[in-house]
Protein backbone atom coordinates (compact mmCIF):
# COMPACT_ATOMS: atom_id res chain seq x y z
CA UNK A 1 0.00 0.00 0.00
CA UNK A 2 1.46 3.62 -0.62
CA UNK A 3 2.83 5.31 2.10
CA UNK A 4 2.26 9.19 1.09
CA UNK A 5 4.41 11.83 2.42
CA UNK A 6 3.52 15.61 2.38
CA UNK A 7 5.13 18.99 1.80
CA UNK A 8 3.90 22.30 1.55
CA UNK A 9 6.41 24.31 -0.13
CA UNK A 10 5.00 27.92 -1.19
CA UNK A 11 1.91 29.67 -1.27
CA UNK A 12 1.23 32.61 -3.75
CA UNK A 13 -2.31 34.63 -4.48
CA UNK A 14 -4.56 33.30 -7.28
CA UNK A 15 -4.03 35.98 -10.30
CA UNK A 16 -7.67 35.15 -11.45
CA UNK A 17 -10.64 34.10 -9.52
CA UNK A 18 -14.11 35.22 -8.72
CA UNK A 19 -13.05 34.98 -4.38
CA UNK A 20 -9.72 35.76 -2.87
CA UNK A 21 -7.62 32.16 -2.64
CA UNK A 22 -4.33 31.05 -2.09
CA UNK A 23 -2.83 28.24 -4.35
CA UNK A 24 -0.53 25.71 -1.58
CA UNK A 25 2.22 24.09 -3.35
CA UNK A 26 1.98 20.61 -2.01
CA UNK A 27 4.68 18.26 -3.34
CA UNK A 28 3.18 14.54 -2.36
CA UNK A 29 5.59 12.30 -2.29
CA UNK A 30 4.84 8.18 -2.01
CA UNK A 31 7.55 6.53 -0.33
CA UNK A 32 7.23 3.03 -2.63
CA UNK A 33 7.72 4.53 -5.77
CA UNK A 34 7.28 1.64 -7.62
CA UNK A 35 3.66 1.26 -6.92
CA UNK A 36 1.52 3.35 -9.86
CA UNK A 37 -0.82 5.68 -8.06
CA UNK A 38 -4.00 6.30 -10.00
CA UNK A 39 -5.59 9.43 -8.36
CA UNK A 40 -5.75 10.64 -4.75
CA UNK A 41 -9.01 12.42 -3.12
CA UNK A 42 -7.07 14.68 -0.67
CA UNK A 43 -8.65 16.79 2.37
CA UNK A 44 -6.62 19.13 4.70
CA UNK A 45 -7.55 20.51 7.63
CA UNK A 46 -5.57 23.93 7.97
CA UNK A 47 -4.86 25.21 11.53
CA UNK A 48 -3.32 28.15 12.70
CA UNK A 49 -0.44 27.83 14.96
CA UNK A 50 -1.30 31.10 17.20
CA UNK A 51 0.70 29.71 19.85
CA UNK A 52 4.10 29.69 17.58
CA UNK A 53 4.47 33.44 17.38
CA UNK A 54 5.02 36.99 19.64
CA UNK A 55 3.05 39.98 19.29
CA UNK A 56 3.52 43.33 18.94
CA UNK A 57 1.37 45.20 21.31
CA UNK A 58 -0.92 46.59 18.72
CA UNK A 59 -0.88 43.35 17.59
CA UNK A 60 -2.29 42.24 21.09
CA UNK A 61 -4.41 45.25 21.55
CA UNK A 62 -6.23 43.32 18.36
CA UNK A 63 -6.42 40.51 19.62
CA UNK A 64 -8.02 40.76 22.79
CA UNK A 65 -11.26 39.93 21.45
CA UNK A 66 -10.02 36.89 20.47
CA UNK A 67 -7.45 35.59 23.12
CA UNK A 68 -8.77 37.78 26.11
CA UNK A 69 -5.89 40.22 28.21
CA UNK A 70 -1.91 39.19 26.79
CA UNK A 71 -1.69 37.83 30.42
CA UNK A 72 -3.97 34.76 30.45
CA UNK A 73 -2.74 34.12 26.86
CA UNK A 74 -0.73 30.98 28.06
CA UNK A 75 -4.19 29.95 28.90
CA UNK A 76 -6.61 31.32 26.12
CA UNK A 77 -4.24 31.27 22.86
CA UNK A 78 -4.47 27.69 21.30
CA UNK A 79 -4.13 26.63 17.74
CA UNK A 80 -7.02 27.59 15.44
CA UNK A 81 -9.25 25.93 13.07
CA UNK A 82 -8.76 27.63 9.74
CA UNK A 83 -10.53 26.15 7.28
CA UNK A 84 -10.87 22.94 5.30
CA UNK A 85 -9.55 22.42 1.76
CA UNK A 86 -9.84 19.18 -0.85
CA UNK A 87 -8.33 18.19 -4.02
CA UNK A 88 -8.57 15.60 -6.62
CA UNK A 89 -4.80 14.18 -7.46
CA UNK A 90 -4.19 12.45 -10.77
CA UNK A 91 -1.44 9.49 -11.44
CA UNK A 92 1.91 9.87 -10.89
CA UNK A 93 4.61 7.51 -9.47
CA UNK A 94 7.39 8.58 -7.31
CA UNK A 95 5.92 12.33 -6.66
CA UNK A 96 3.85 15.29 -7.54
CA UNK A 97 3.52 18.54 -7.16
CA UNK A 98 0.43 20.18 -7.36
CA UNK A 99 -1.54 23.64 -5.82
CA UNK A 100 -4.30 22.86 -3.11
CA UNK A 101 -6.23 25.87 -3.58
CA UNK A 102 -7.61 27.77 -0.13
CA UNK A 103 -10.83 30.33 0.07
CA UNK A 104 -9.95 33.43 1.59
CA UNK A 105 -13.30 35.12 2.16
CA UNK A 106 -13.72 37.15 5.58
CA UNK A 107 -17.65 35.34 5.64
CA UNK A 108 -15.76 31.91 5.93
CA UNK A 109 -14.12 32.26 9.47
CA UNK A 110 -14.59 35.46 11.19
CA UNK A 111 -11.74 34.31 13.69
CA UNK A 112 -9.62 33.27 10.99
CA UNK A 113 -10.19 36.60 9.59
CA UNK A 114 -9.45 38.77 12.36
CA UNK A 115 -6.47 36.89 13.69
CA UNK A 116 -4.83 37.37 10.39
CA UNK A 117 -6.62 41.73 10.34
CA UNK A 118 -4.42 41.87 13.74
CA UNK A 119 -1.30 41.13 12.31
CA UNK A 120 1.51 43.48 11.29
CA UNK A 121 4.23 41.33 9.70
CA UNK A 122 6.35 37.96 9.61
CA UNK A 123 5.16 34.76 9.33
CA UNK A 124 2.13 32.55 10.82
CA UNK A 125 2.65 29.05 11.50
CA UNK A 126 0.04 26.66 9.60
CA UNK A 127 -0.37 23.06 10.87
CA UNK A 128 -2.25 20.82 7.44
CA UNK A 129 -3.41 17.89 8.54
CA UNK A 130 -4.36 15.61 5.51
CA UNK A 131 -6.43 12.72 5.05
CA UNK A 132 -8.34 10.98 2.16
CA UNK A 133 -7.64 8.24 0.06
CA UNK A 134 -5.40 6.96 -2.62
CA UNK A 135 -6.28 4.37 -5.57
CA UNK A 136 -3.53 2.48 -6.50
CA UNK A 137 -2.59 -0.24 -9.02
CA UNK A 138 -1.08 -3.54 -6.86
CA UNK A 139 -0.48 -6.73 -8.88
CA UNK A 140 -2.20 -5.25 -11.65
CA UNK A 141 -5.56 -4.68 -9.71
CA UNK A 142 -6.76 -1.35 -8.72
CA UNK A 143 -7.01 -0.53 -4.80
CA UNK A 144 -7.86 1.99 -2.77
CA UNK A 145 -6.76 2.91 0.84
CA UNK A 146 -7.18 5.56 3.36
CA UNK A 147 -4.43 8.38 3.94
CA UNK A 148 -3.15 7.64 7.24
CA UNK A 149 -4.20 9.96 10.22
CA UNK A 150 -0.90 10.96 11.25
CA UNK A 151 -0.11 12.87 7.42
CA UNK A 152 0.67 16.39 8.59
CA UNK A 153 3.04 19.23 7.91
CA UNK A 154 3.47 22.70 9.12
CA UNK A 155 4.40 25.75 6.67
CA UNK A 156 5.52 29.72 7.87
CA UNK A 157 3.26 31.34 5.35
CA UNK A 158 4.53 35.20 5.51
CA UNK A 159 1.53 37.39 6.15
CA UNK A 160 2.13 40.09 3.34
CA UNK A 161 0.19 36.57 1.26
Amino acid sequence: MPDLNFQVTGVEPARRSMTPLLQFKIRITNAQPEEAIQAVLLNAQIQIQAPQRTYSSAEQDKLVELFGPPEDWSRTVRNCLWTHAALTVGSFRERIETALPVTCTADLSVTATKYFYALEGGEVGLLFLFSGSVFYTNAGRLQIGPISWNKECVFRMPVTV
